[in-house]
């Protein structure tokens, strides 16, 4: 998985992404909680960086498409003064969004491909959205997510294939509220 992981950060292109997430959905069989960003978020609230990133290396390769989770690494990095290591989760977060952004535009016809829940606050803090509800759908086989934004715009999100059925997930998307930036 390293060689398609460096492929993908490389070129964050839909067909790497895709790669590197069915590796992932393949390898591991253990829900991708949310309660473990829940956990980042109060470490990175208390100051306590250090901690931070143990859990974010603790985390990988699980979580390795996460641009949450490279986010709180790189701001841990950062406030310890490591800059290198800073830049390198910056990168790394930047080409998860890319990844995601490449693999559809939004729509129902094209909805964004994520691998974990929290892709869809991150997705939509890039775009400047405001998310305001949303309902689940399953049209044509696919489970998706629309999520209606402060702006009356519709997003997206296509959640086959998760860890976990997002049907049974009222208390993660409650903790995603949480965790908005």
């Amino acid at each position: 998985m390293q060689d398609e992981l460096r492929i993908f950060l490389e070129a964050p292109t839909a067909s790497n992404y895709r790669v590197i997430r069915e590796l992932l959905l393949e390898e591991w069989t253990e829900p991708c909680l949310t309660l473990a960003l829940l956990e980042l978020a109060e470490l990175s609230a208390a100051g306590q960086f250090s901690a931070v990133l143990e859990q974010t290396d603790a985390l990988q390769p699980q979580w390795a498409l996460s641009p949450r989770v490279h986010y709180y690494a790189a701001v841990a990095a950062e406030e310890l003064g490591d800059r290198e290591l800073a830049e390198l989760e910056k990168f790394v977060f930047q080409a998860c969004l890319e990844g995601i952004l490449a693999t559809g535009d939004g729509s129902a016809s094209a909805p964004y491909l994520i691998t974990y829940l929290s892709d869809e606050h991150d997705v939509l803090a890039a775009l400047g959205l405001e998310p305001r509800s949303q309902s689940l759908v399953e049209r044509g086989g696919l489970l998706c997510d629309i999520v209606k934004c402060a702006d009356g715009e519709q997003v997206w999100f296509e959640l086959s294939g998760l860890l976990r059925d997002p049907r049974h997930c009222q208390a993660e998307f409650e903790v995603l509220q949480s965790l908005r930036r």
